[in-house]
């Protein structure tokens, strides 16, 4: 019944939309709207943009760079949330960071609720996004890269993906490629859109409305259009929304004594010794009877035995009475984006355009639903004198000679720590465009971009207060509780509020507010570009025109970020018993996120040439032959000059065959976050420490990364080669295998990478390493570094084919993508990712999207896609003794889309209605844990749908 009812819900919804559209244009089922001008044809409309991993080449069928070319059609009908998600269903995308994988536990966090593609897994900032061949400013630091959602989807006429080395000819960053968005500038009329979306479980509720426009004036010399779109998801806060989350699976480390192996897989994870109203850990002094050990608190008061779960390790164990600390499986976001463009021809040879963009991306997640205190390195020592002790707990302390106790309580009353983000970016294009003589077109454009991202982090547990107020203690002029240094009139007893941490739910709401508090953080990131291209044919060989594009381009990015007077602190204890001495001189005030300030900039200056030659036309096996190349120079203000070429050759012996292959020189230099960006910090992580006998495994640890000036470029070798086979009309095919090093790679250290350096006897990583007085790892230092080497390689295969069946087209398309390797070299150990299903920086080795279209002239089409994502090893680096062999192994999965739309009137002016339903069978995620080992997220939100079978209708109106 609940699904029908959301379902119902849907349906009624979206059919109330597309009958109020229908009223009020007029629009019957019987009739055709009046006659309107029609739209010129795409193809003479884009003719003059076509990207083709060149600047040079405008026709693309002789290009020797890989391009695949996806319309916005193609993708809504894939994924109608919204050409994003239709876009990262392609397999060179599979790793991109999505608005539903931003959360808690690690995932996603710094992504700020915004799609960041990720082209071959190389992450988000060596994949150069481009907007009509032009930049725009970075929407995230941490990623350093462009929110495609800012981009105006229902203007959006096509992306072209360019999957080789692009450096050369669109400017550094361009390491994986290029993703060139393209504008149907020349839009004419009119068309609304309007969709809701459902889950079959009746949750994670969506809505896109949006309306796109444009009309000539002045005769056809002057064009403008515009558009305004809304969109809402409201996510899934619930953890136990799904069976396979409500069983709680994570990894528990330090199991060796028990499984014979370091770590398991296991469901019902809950904190070891830490629950919601305290647990007694240890007694001190050290060595005294403690016969209230491993007893935990009840509402009242009263003791009760904690039991523990099954493979306790030292933080979490399965089931027992520790807390189970669950989060909300994806992310609530809502976007408004607005554009707006126009040009005017005053003549062939001088056009002035002028555009400009809006957004405003909001997201709310939960990052830790309880702030947990517990061992040495966090846990709350409460002392025989505390105000709140129940009086019989007291007194068996006064019997056994206990002075004080170690307490671990999950303090869910602090917490939830609630994240909110609003990211608003503004950008504005203007410039000159048109012909130079009869043979050389030219552009002249200035872009500035500014981007303001808000972030507060609610309900953040404050180290130095909860330590202050835990430390209550009977004031004996009052005979009520007062913090013991208000007491003793110590500075940091001013305000002061005592907390009563025995039983769930026992602290004061004044209490909660003095302990806790919302770390803020406003990051302001701003680009100007100044951008001139010239492009022509100055002259023909015996085989046709030369192609030439030369240009120069100017670039400045700075970042400052101003944050809350608490998360710019470094914790001090003084004064405060109890106080953990681990974190004593830490950076940040908070227990989570501890935003830094940040202020830095940079310039480039560039220039580049690029050339297509063709040298042979309709010759004996010459069908065609052209070679490509280019060279690019650019002078960073932070690293000085650097080159980047590329070369390429496109032959087709025959007609219907083409091989074509490129090798290029491409360089990235270190971003804003990578150069200046101050400590930042992530706790709840864990790492098997290898400096010691039995690598036992450690958590929780926290990790500091930290800016470096001092960074030198990246530079990465990249070839492709392969071949195209168009046999004959409607069937296309190409495979082309690509290989990427990239030497000096821009990284932070993993935890276990600097542990194992530490213990091979690099004495500068272990100075990275902070441990407590028992010698446990608490924080890892990890500055960015050029101190890797990436390499990757694999295969990219398109096949497609197009054929009238019937009275309608039948459309057959399959891309894949197949991974030989991702492997990382850092401080001498070398491990591959690619098959590593558990983790987020991998990728699977293969994956493949398949769909068949059949429209029927009557204006009904199906669309059925299919895909597969092959299965691997959740962590190739754990070996039998880390991981037991059978829950090293993750399987492949396989979804199913399905769209059906109906068309009433023509096909540039009508009426729409479409249906989809996203994984059709309702497939559960594969159990792969990952994130913070308190507060596991029990899938890979990066590869596997979370949500489930969702259903999304709409319509949509042109005229």
């Amino acid at each position: 019944m609940q699904n029908s009812s959301a379902f119902a819900r849907l349906v009624g919804g979206v059919g109330a939309t597309a009958l109020t559209l229908m009223l009020a244009t007029g629009v019957h089922a019987q009739e055709a709207p009046a006659p309107t001008p029609t739209p010129e044809p795409a193809a003479e409309r884009e003719q003059e943009i076509v990207i083709s991993g060149s600047r040079a080449i405008v026709d693309g069928t002789n290009a020797p760079t890989p391009v695949a070319v996806v319309s916005n059609e193609q993708l809504k009908t894939a994924s109608p949330s919204s050409l994003i998600d239709g876009l990262n269903q392609l397999p060179v995308f599979s790793s991109s960071v999505r608005q539903n994988s931003t959360g808690s536990s690690g995932s996603g966090q710094g992504g700020n609720g915004g799609n960041y593609l990720n082209l071959r897994a190389l992450l988000p900032t060596r994949t150069l996004v481009l907007l009509d061949g032009r930049r725009t400013v970075a929407s995230s630091i941490q990623m350093n890269a462009t929110d495609v959602t800012l981009f105006p989807q229902m203007l959006v006429s096509r992306v072209d993906v360019v999957t080789g080395g692009a450096s050369a000819a669109y400017g550094s960053d361009a390491v994986a490629g290029v993703v060139n968005f393209i504008i149907d500038n020349k839009f004419k009329g009119l068309k609304v859109e309007a969709q809701s979306g459902i889950s079959t479980y009746g949750d994670n509720f969506s809505y896109r409305y949006g309306a796109a426009g444009g009309m000539d004036f002045a005769g056809g010399r002057g064009n403008i259009i515009a558009s305004f779109e809304r969109a809402e998801t409201k996510g899934i806060n619930d953890a136990n929304a799904r069976d396979w989350s409500a069983a709680g699976w994570g990894i528990i480390p330090s199991t060796i004594a028990q499984t014979g192996t370091t770590q398991i897989i296991a469901p019902d994870i809950r904190t070891n010794l830490v629950t919601y109203g305290g647990t007694i850990q240890s007694c001190f002094p050290t060595g005294v009877a403690c016969p209230i050990a491993n007893q935990s608190f009840n509402p009242d008061g009263t003791l009760v035995p904690f039991v523990t779960g099954q493979y306790a390790g030292s933080s979490v164990a399965s089931g027992g009475s520790g807390a189970a600390v669950r989060t909300n499986l994806t992310t609530s976001n809502w976007t408004n984006t607005a554009y707006l463009r126009g040009q005017f021809e005053f003549s062939d040879s001088l056009t002035f355009f002028a555009e400009g963009i809006y957004g405003d991306v909001n997201t709310k997640y939960v990052g830790a639903p309880s702030s947990i205190t517990s061992g040495s390195s966090s846990g709350i020592i409460i002392y025989r004198d505390n105000a709140f002790l129940p009086a019989a707990v007291r007194a068996t302390m006064v019997a056994n000679g206990i002075t004080s106790f170690r307490m671990g309580r999950a303090n869910k009353e602090i917490a939830p720590n609630v994240n909110r983000t609003n990211t608003k970016t503004w950008r504005g294009v203007a410039g000159f465009e048109g012909k130079i003589g009869g043979d050389w077109n030219y552009s002249l454009a200035l872009e500035r971009s500014h981007s303001h991202y808000h972030l507060e982090s609610r309900g953040n547990r404050i180290i130095e207060n909860f330590y202050n107020g835990a430390d209550a203690v009977i004031n004996p002029a009052t005979n009520q509780p007062v913090c013991r240094s208000t007491l003793l009139g110590l500075p940091q007893g001013v305000g002061c509020v005592p907390i009563d941490l025995f039983g769930e739910d026992s602290a004061s709401p004044e209490a909660i507010a003095y302990a806790s508090g919302t770390a803020i953080a406003d990051l302001y990131l701003d680009q100007t570009n100044v951008m001139l291209d010239l492009r022509g044919r100055p002259f023909d060989t015996w085989a046709g025109p030369v192609s030439i594009a030369f240009g120069a381009e100017y670039r400045k990015e700075s970042a400052r970020q101003e944050v809350d007077p608490i998360s710019a602190s470094v914790k001090n204890g003084t004064g405060i018993r109890g106080f953990p001495s681990s974190a004593n001189g830490q950076p940040g005030g908070f227990a989570l996120t501890n935003p830094q300030p940040i202020d830095g900039e940079f310039d480039v200056k560039e220039a580049y040439l690029e050339a297509a030659i063709p040298l042979a036309r309709d010759a004996s096996f010459f069908h065609s032959l052209d070679i490509n190349g280019a060279v690019r120079y650019a002078d960073y203000s932070t690293v000085g000059g650097v080159w980047t070429w590329k070369a390429g050759v496109s032959w087709e012996p025959v007609d219907g065959v083409r091989f074509r292959a490129t090798r290029s020189r491409d360089i990235r230099a270190a971003g804003i976050a990578e150069l200046f960006t101050a400590s930042q910090q992530t706790a709840g992580l864990s790492a098997r420490d290898t400096t010691r006998p039995g690598a036992p495994a450690v958590a929780p640890i926290t990790r500091q990364s930290r800016g470096n000036p001092t960074l030198s470029p990246e530079e990465a070798d990249t070839f492709t080669g392969g071949v195209v086979l168009t046999p004959f009309s409607g069937v296309n095919f190409s495979v082309d295998y690509y290989s990427i090093r990239i030497k000096g790679a821009i990284t932070q250290s993993t935890l276990q990478q600097v542990i194992d350096g530490c213990a091979a006897g690099n004495q500068s990583l272990c100075d990275l390493i902070t441990r407590d007085p028992g010698g446990v790892i608490t924080t890892i230092v990890t500055p960015f570094l050029n101190l890797a080497e990436v390499k990757t390689s694999g295969l990219d295969i398109e096949a497609g084919y197009r054929t009238r069946v019937g009275n309608g087209q039948l459309s057959l398309r399959a891309l894949a993508n197949h991974t030989f390797e991702l492997a990382t070299t850092n401080e001498g150990i070398t491990v591959d990712r690619a098959g590593d299903m558990g983790l987020r920086d991998a990728v699977a080795k293969w994956t493949v999207t398949g769909s068949a279209t059949y429209q029927h002239d009557s204006g009904t089409t199906l669309f059925v896609q299919g895909r597969y994502i092959s299965g691997g090893k959740y962590d190739s680096t754990l070996g039998p003794t880390a991981l037991p062999v059978a829950q090293n192994q993750v399987p492949a999965m396989f979804y199913t889309d399905v769209t059906v739309k109906q068309r009433i009137g023509p096909p540039t002016n009508g009426f729409e209605v479409f249906l989809t339903v996203n994984n059709l069978f309702d497939k559960d995620p594969p159990i792969a844990p990952q994130g913070a080992v308190t507060i596991p997220r029990q899938t890979n939100p990066y590869f596997y749908d979370m949500i489930g079978r969702y259903f999304t209708a709409g319509a949509k109106l042109r005229f």
